[in-house]
């Protein structure tokens, strides 16, 4: 962590608040050198508006920023890490500087962050999550984020809050509007209100079954029935994601006989079913019994492990770090069709933890050719990817271009489209150069010159 903070600290030293201006004159872009390493790519810069406490109003106020991407660091990633390093103006602060970043997973429009560190209080920990929602928010295409303090789920008064989204009311006046919601000491308060409507991060099964997907929708939740209500909109199924799969069967009756069990020492919670409510007979699945825990553990606070009982199909153990990996995130990747006259655009689904890379962004496309595809390609063929400013380097092997010498100009350049439409799917790129072996192409086909970057061509997408 200190060399994180290190780096980013040198970085606003060196960056303060100049202005960044990209040089994209093609014949400035100098001649690159390549080792048989994967690149990512030079440090890019980014100026996102970071919101900080104003201790004199306070309410969140910006702090605009000059950042550098590490190599292989993800734009999140450096938001959250740098501030946690704190603000520079005196006036500005974030009740969670000075705590850790363990990590971040990103799946579709939600990002779970989790910290660790001191102890803070319910407000500290709003506060901070607001201030790190905004943030994150605004620069990227996340639409909610959920922030772990020590493992536990955001809560107030030991209520589950959820994941944050865009805040239209000042931060202070909606802390004291939930505090006052969630609090037993007021008529109508935790004792007589019995439901709470709350975003709920459920997750549901990738329709090609191996990892996990979110869908955040808003949930009205019986207190002290949380667990129940989570199980019942997982067996509902996902209701606007039509590329999610419904992981339990369409029968609700046992949810209303199951056992929970909290150990509070451990932060287990144990949940007997008596009952296996999943599509598959006889055995757990752990991709439908990550989803379960994810769903749970993403929304009441202080579970840190559950174990899922199902009776004569067994049980489960289930924590984040033997469910993590089934954790998934799309991407767009652009494909020829077979004829080689358009592209069409496809959502994949890859592990949540490389999902950032531009590295496997490209293999996800090469995969997809090497496995359904007119032409012979193999993530083999890829040597290295680098980025100039907002020329996106591509250097691949000269099997690559040799395989397709049997079609004609349109049909490579169709093929060549799919993988800058592909690319330009990441928000740093404009343009693509291509490379063989490390040097310039002349010549590919009988007219086709890639001597210079490409730019994509939506005309050709169907």
């Amino acid at each position: 962590m200190k060399k994180y903070l290190l780096i980013l600290l040198t970085v606003l030293i060196l960056t303060g608040c100049s202005q960044i201006k990209e040089n994209n004159y093609i014949d400035d872009l100098p001649e690159p050198e390549y080792t048989l390493d994967i690149d990512e790519g030079r440090p890019q810069t980014i100026t996102p508006s970071l919101y900080y406490v104003n201790l004199q109003t306070g309410k969140l106020d910006v702090e605009s920023r000059n950042l550098i991407i590490p190599e292989g660091m993800a734009v999140e990633e450096v938001i959250v890490r740098t501030m946690l390093v704190g603000p520079a103006a005196y006036e500005f602060y974030i009740p969670c500087e000075g705590l850790d970043l363990d990590y971040i997973e990103k799946t579709g429009s939600l990002l779970n962050v989790y910290l660790t560190g001191k102890q803070l209080s319910d407000s500290e920990k709003f506060y901070s999550a607001c201030c790190l929602s905004e943030s994150v928010i605004e620069y990227t295409s996340i639409n909610y984020v959920s922030v772990f303090f020590n493992g536990s789920a955001l809560s107030i008064n030991g209520e589950p809050v959820g994941p944050l989204s865009r805040i239209d009311a000042d931060v202070e006046s909606l802390y004291k509007e939930l505090s006052s919601r969630y609090s037993s000491d007021r008529p109508g308060g935790r004792s007589s209100t019995q439901v709470i409507s709350v975003d709920v991060p459920l997750y549901f099964p990738s329709n090609d079954g191996r990892y996990i997907l979110s869908e955040v929708r808003n949930v009205i939740l019986t207190k002290g029935s949380y667990i129940q209500g989570i199980l019942t909109e997982l067996v509902n199924g996902p209701k606007y994601n039509f590329s999610l799969l419904q992981s339990m069967k369409n029968d609700t009756s046992w949810i209303r006989d199951i056992e929970a069990e909290y150990d509070e020492g451990l932060r287990q919670l144990t949940i007997h079913t008596g009952h296996n409510p999943f599509y598959n007979e006889g055995y757990i699945d752990m991709v439908d019994a990550s989803s379960v825990f994810y769903s749970i553990a993403g929304l009441i606070p202080d579970v840190n492990s559950i174990i899922f009982d199902t009776g004569d199909s067994g049980q489960v153990f289930l924590t984040r770090s033997n469910t993590r990996k089934y954790l998934g995130n799309n991407i767009t990747i652009f494909t020829a069709d077979s004829s080689l006259r358009s592209v069409r655009s496809s959502l994949i689904t890859i592990e949540c933890q490389n999902a950032h890379l531009l590295t496997r962004r490209l293999r996800a496309l090469l995969e997809y050719y090497d496995s359904d595809t007119p032409v012979d390609i193999s993530p083999e063929a890829l040597i290295g990817i680098s980025l100039d400013g907002s020329i996106c380097i591509v250097n691949m092997k000269r099997a690559f271009y040799d395989s397709m010498g049997r079609f004609n100009d349109q049909q490579i350049s169709v093929l060549l489209q799919s993988f800058v439409n592909t690319l330009v799917q990441d928000s740093r790129i404009k343009s693509v150069l291509f490379l063989c072996d490390g040097e310039r192409i002349d010549l590919i086909g009988r007219n086709l010159h890639l001597m210079y970057p490409i730019i994509p061509n939506v005309g050709i997408i169907s």
